[in-house]
């Protein structure tokens, strides 16, 4: 792995020439213990130049080895200091075998600009750590087509020279990027509450590829068909369910059982400590679309334990992550409890007139108090064209034009990339980008939406077609006389 690159990070408003690093890393052994070694919770601190010391979560990396990683947040010496391990005694010093000398020297930095958090001067909007401000400007990749490192380094190249500088990626079994949970083609699941080495492996080529190219992305832990039995359900398969050798009687379940929550934490853990260096990750994504779990969709006590998940699991992974990385997760009902402990609102949009709806946010933007975005955007349910259009991008720019004239902290983020891929449209994103960079408009905190009002002598039919999220709905046909009094212009 190398340690340190150069970069061009092409972001749609910023464009500056900045330094991308992979970790500072050291790696050490410890005495084999009884148990499962991924649920040992094994810190290190590491001493770095400018006179702090990090205690750092570490991760088993190889067979009675634990490494820890951080960034280069200083040019100079880092180094390995003491090895502890959380246990019911509390945190006690462990004796360590230094692979290595134990001392890193950093020639260069890792980017200058640090996280993306939230902005201090204006909460609905995000800025790195320096103050420069960041609006996500991207598209989804959710899973990979084909081989999937390359599939990543070819989408993120392209994403750069396009001008796009956010994406979202999931952790799912059929996209080969879950990490306890995976295809066929990368041998059985690992065993319950470990970690297979193969798709972390793929995860650090996935970051270091995204820094390489200046893209900053969501990195999405669980996804709702997982824990559903009705929408794209998954649970037949989940090697958690009873069914298949697991230990959950039903996916609701996965809320609240304590065995469920303890390795979902360890998992979590897991994930911070070996890629929570990094400032590609914007944020940690607890879940897709939690709305479509069968515990959102069931008893009040099962949305109150939905809720109380996300509390904890927020609460947890802030407890171990040094670098602070954002917290989010999605769910269409902005009023959920679920985002008490969330950083920003991050709603989907599957409507059925995308124009004006991509424009809008269920309560208003202005009135919340953290920002909110549409994490992904499709044009599934317009009634209006056929998919062949569809698939031609009739709608595509238009909807993220739309959007990005809307009071929301980025404009909405395009879920079908793999076809505008294919389709050669994503070239066309780069006007989206050279439009808002020329305009200066993240600097722009003065400007607010309006509507315009264009009356022409033609006139089209109203079209009202039902629809939720990418469902489209078979829906009644209204005919509305016109009556005498009725509202000039109207039909």
């Amino acid at each position: 792995m190398k340690y340190f690159r150069a970069v061009s990070l092409a972001l749609a408003f910023l464009l500056p020439l900045l330094v991308s690093a992979s970790p500072v890393e050291f790696s050490f052994k410890l005495k084999r213990t009884d148990g499962n070694p991924f649920a040992r919770q094994v810190w290190a601190e590491v001493s770095a130049p400018d006179g702090r010391t990090l205690l750092l979560p570490a991760f088993l990396s190889a067979t009675d080895t634990w490494s820890v990683r951080t960034r280069a947040s200083a040019i100079g010496s880092y180094q390995l200091g003491a090895v502890k391990e959380t246990t019911g005694e509390g945190l006690i010093l462990r004796e360590a075998k230094t692979l290595g000398s134990g001392k890193f020297n950093a020639k260069r930095t890792a980017s200058p600009r640090g996280n993306i958090g939230i902005d201090p001067s204006n909460p609905r909007r995000f800025a790195f750590a320096d103050g420069t401000p960041y609006v996500p400007l991207g598209a989804n990749l959710a899973w990979p087509e084909g081989p999937r490192e390359a599939f990543f380094n070819t989408s993120f190249a392209q994403f750069q020279r396009t001008g796009l500088n956010w994406s979202r990626i999931w952790m799912s079994h059929w996209g080969g990027t879950n990490l306890d949970w995976t295809q066929e083609d990368l041998a059985p699941s690992p065993p319950t509450g470990s970690i297979h080495p193969r798709v972390a492996n793929l995860w650090d080529s996935i970051v270091e590829s995204a820094e390489e190219h200046g893209v900053y992305f969501q990195m999405v832990f669980q996804h709702h068909g997982q824990w559903s039995t009705g929408a794209n359900a998954n649970w037949q398969f989940n090697p958690w369910n009873v069914a298949n050798g697991g230990f959950l009687k039903s996916p609701v379940a996965f809320f609240s059982d304590p065995q469920a929550r303890t390795l979902t934490k360890l998992k979590y853990r897991y994930i911070v400590a070996r890629w929570g260096y990094s400032t590609s990750i914007m944020a940690w994504e607890l879940f897709n679309e939690a709305m479509w779990t069968d515990a959102r969709n069931g008893t009040p006590a099962d949305n109150a334990a939905i809720a109380a998940w996300h509390d904890e699991m927020a609460d947890y992974v802030r407890s171990v992550d040094v670098h602070h990385h954002l917290v989010t997760t999605s769910d269409d009902y902005l009023d959920q409890p679920l985002y008490r402990k969330m950083d920003y609102y991050q709603p989907h949009l599957y409507a059925s007139h995308l124009l004006p709806s991509a424009r809008s946010i269920e309560p208003a933007a202005p009135s919340l108090d953290r920002p909110v975005f549409y994490g992904e955007a499709g044009e599934d349910n317009d009634p209006r064209i056929t998919d062949g259009p569809k698939l031609g991008g009739a709608l595509t720019l238009p909807t993220i034009w739309s959007s990005l004239m809307a009071d929301t902290a980025a404009p909405a983020q395009y879920w079908y990339t793999t076809d505008a891929l294919r389709q050669g449209l994503l070239p066309q994103f780069a006007t989206l980008a050279r439009y808002f960079r020329d305009n200066g408009l993240d600097r722009r905190a003065d400007l607010a939406p309006f509507s315009a009002v264009v009356e022409s002598a033609e006139q089209l039919p109203l079209v009202l077609q039902p629809a939720l999220n990418w469902r489209q709905c078979a829906g009644p046909t209204l005919s509305v006389r016109s009556t005498a009094g009725s509202r000039p212009g109207w039909r």
